[in-house]
């Protein structure tokens, strides 16, 4: 149970009063030295009760009184040491969970008409509910720039290409109904031994870099010129693997 610092203030002030109370009328022999085994404990008792906020742990006669610190400690230690254990757990199953995500695939051609119909009498309302007209809320130029277009087929070619080994892999498997990230699908792929590991630490270097500018991120002239060195030959050396 965990008591507020001014109850424990009250509680320790209380005690020594209540000893001191007990301890001045029998000062007076204790000087004289007619002074019994009972007015030593209490003595003593007094004494630590004094001394026990300067100190973590005083012992009398086989007692110990502690600060209420090591309870603290010991309470954190054992928070700690199950955080961790949580933590374990946590990553103990997530790297048993099968990397696969369902993926939705596309409503067919002929409800996109109706479904266009509806999407735009909910744009319009938003429009509306901020007080725009459609006739007057500009058209923004729906572009990327030349940079952001490239990442974007680096990484669209390099995706293709995985997907391409991994379908002759596994023909049986339909890749519009079970998606893997494609840094997953290349370990996958080294780990199975159809390509090999320095191609896949290939593929997650170029994808860190080219990722942000499809996330509408700036890039430096660096980051652009790395990819334009490399994608091209790991996407023909993914292209030479065996369809």
């Amino acid at each position: 149970m965990k008591f507020p610092n001014w109850f424990k203030l009250f509680w320790w002030s209380s005690l020594l009063l209540a000893f001191s109370s007990i301890l001045i009328p029998r000062y007076k022999g204790f000087v004289a030295g007619q002074s019994t085994p009972v007015d030593l404990l209490l003595s003593l008792v007094w004494v630590a009760l004094l001394l026990l906020p300067l100190f973590q742990e005083i012992s009398l006669f086989g007692v110990s009184l502690k600060k209420e610190i090591e309870s603290l400690k010991s309470d954190f230690k054992k928070e700690v040491t199950s955080l961790r254990a949580d933590i374990r757990n946590s990553v103990d199953v997530r790297a048993q969970i099968s990397p696969n995500f369902i993926f939705p695939t596309p409503p067919p051609d002929s409800q996109l008409p109706a479904m266009e119909k509806r999407l735009n009498s909910v744009i319009e309302d938003a429009l509306k509910s901020r007080g725009v007209q459609h006739s007057e809320a500009p058209m923004p130029e729906l572009t990327a720039s030349e940079d952001a277009r490239f990442m974007f087929g680096v990484r669209f070619s390099i995706e293709r290409e995985l997907r391409r080994i991994r379908q002759h892999r596994m023909p049986e498997d339909n890749p519009s109904r079970r998606f893997v990230p494609t840094l997953q699908l290349a370990r996958w792929l080294a780990d199975s031994g159809l390509i090999d590991r320095g191609i896949e630490g290939a593929i997650r270097e170029v994808w860190f870099v080219a990722s942000p500018a499809i996330h509408g991120e700036p890039v430096t002239p660096v980051q652009v010129a790395f990819v334009r060195d490399l994608a091209p030959r790991l996407v023909a050396a993914l292209r030479a693997i065996e369809s």
